[in-house]
């Protein structure tokens, strides 16, 4: 709830599932513009508004609660008098690994410990703990890095060339980042870390995570630094163009004009001398028409049996 503190009969109701994110979003310039709290908070400011948590329940519940709460008092600066809010707009991969890194630490017994009470209550311990790191080898093979754990997160930081806030996110989500588990535990059943990955990777997070990405050189087909990039963002510094660019081609048998395909999986033999047909096609039809003596708006149209 956010209440005016000038009167106490001006106030929104509203929910989230990253509280920032959702605070963040009534100061863009659309809301600001367009929205009843919006123009008031341009108005008075928001230092005379404080916030106010009603309640704290699960994420599938929170419209059906929101909407409890809206009947109930019938905030004057809301919209409308039931949710029309969808709790995906201000998601991110952030808000979603520490939800489930959250979860976890609360009702895992591998991590209930009264070591981890304290780690949790001085953010500044966070960097102090041990770190267990597993790489994935296969499916259902993982080792243990060093065969010991990672004295603190600088120090992961350091050996592994991965920034400690990153590996502090994914830390004990079971979601792999670049292959690499982390856990603040030890977990010596890796088995378990195998399952329970599999069950979280099934509930809609690949839409976040970031995409291996195999990229073929469209003329031979052969595979670009002989693997795949680990993301979308790795592929477009190698080939100099934007994501977006390879966004628009992914997966859909394209070419881009710098002369590349891009895939979220790995083209079997088949599949790559069926898009050398289709491309020996694409070229042939190309030069189906050359400008015409007539000049440049008229055309020689050639026949070719396809």
């Amino acid at each position: 709830m956010l209440k005016c503190k000038l009167d106490s009969r001006l106030f929104y109701i509203g929910q989230a599932v990253d509280l920032s994110n959702r605070l963040g979003s009534h100061f863009s310039r659309t809301e600001l513009e367009t929205t009843k709290l919006g123009n008031m908070i341009k108005f008075i400011g928001w230092n005379k508004f404080s916030a106010h948590i009603l309640e704290y329940c699960d994420e599938e519940d929170l419209i059906s609660r929101e909407n409890y709460y809206i009947e109930k008092y019938l905030p004057t600066l809301n919209g409308k008098f039931s949710s029309n809010y969808s709790n995906k707009i201000h998601r991110t991969l952030r808000s979603i690994l520490k939800h489930i890194q959250l979860k976890n630490r609360e009702y895992d017994s591998i991590f209930i410990s009264s070591k981890y009470s304290e780690f949790s209550i001085d953010p500044c311990l966070k960097f102090k703990s041990k770190m267990w790191v597993y790489q994935q080898i296969s499916d259902h093979n993982l080792n243990l890095i060093n065969n010991k754990p990672f004295e603190n997160l600088r120090q992961a930081q350091n050996n592994l060339n991965i920034d400690a806030r990153t590996i502090d996110i994914y830390a004990d989500t079971y979601i792999p980042y670049k292959n690499l588990l982390f856990f603040t535990k030890e977990i010596k059943d890796t088995s378990i870390i195998i399952n329970i990955s599999s069950e979280i990777n099934t509930i809609g997070l690949s839409s976040y995570l970031p995409k291996k990405i195999w990229t073929y050189y469209s003329d031979t087909l052969s595979l670009v630094i002989n693997k795949p990039f680990n993301s979308i963002k790795e592929a477009s510094l190698f080939i100099g163009t934007s994501r977006s660019t390879i966004i628009n081609i992914l997966d859909r048998n394209i070419a881009m004009s710098k002369g590349f395909y891009c895939f979220t999986r790995e083209l079997n033999e088949i599949e790559k001398i069926e898009l050398k047909e289709k491309g020996t096609i694409r070229s042939r039809i190309s030069s189906l028409s050359k400008p015409g003596p007539w000049g440049e708006c008229g055309f020689i149209l050639y026949k070719i049996i396809i």
